[in-house]
């Protein structure tokens, strides 16, 4: 399956959830982010590992609300962030799998470098973790490194702007503040 078809459900998730809490991403943000200090309060886990939108919004040097968790930080995890003001509408994804599926995240990488770049592009090694990757362009960057037992990506696809130029040092910044 070509993984532009694979992104459609994230890319649908993205729209939806652009829709849904558009009015709402600072409550949202504020009562999510309450939840897991009362769980942390209680002694209980939180639900997620999310940094908050104020760590990855000075990481990525632009302004974001928090948007949704989704998953365990026992195995799956994602964090989505919606960009603020004219780039509203444009959702910053951070994603953590198990090691073992790095192949198949480098692999995905790889070739949206080549669908937003041409045939012939190569993301560009970053001194994050180990295998560390990042590429971007005027509609898409992302990156992604291995750190332990995981595989981490950070992603900003650029659907509801007319290009925001490429972000690559800022999913850089975003792998490094999550990727520990």
């Amino acid at each position: 399956m070509s993984p532009r078809f694979r992104s459609l459900p994230v890319v649908l998730f993205s729209a939806v959830a652009a829709w849904g809490f558009g009015a709402c991403g600072e409550r949202a943000s504020g009562e999510s982010q309450a939840g897991a200090s009362a769980a942390a309060r209680s002694g209980r886990s939180a639900t997620t590992v999310c940094p908050t939108a104020e760590q990855v919004g000075e990481a990525a040097g632009f302004q974001v609300t928090f948007s949704a968790a989704l998953g365990s930080p026992d195995t799956w995890m994602g964090c989505q962030y919606q960009m603020t003001g004219r780039y509203r509408g444009n959702f910053l994804e951070i994603m953590a799998d198990p090691a073992s599926k790095a192949d198949s995240v480098f692999t995905d990488l790889k070739q949206a470098v080549k669908g937003m770049k041409g045939m012939d592009a190569e993301p560009d090694k970053i001194d994050v973790g180990t295998q560390g990757l990042a590429f971007g362009s005027n509609s898409m960057s992302g990156a992604a490194t291995v750190v332990g037992s995981r595989v981490w990506y950070a992603r900003l696809e650029y659907l509801m702007a007319g290009g925001i130029g490429d972000q690559k040092d800022a999913m850089v910044r975003v792998l490094k503040l999550v990727a520990r």
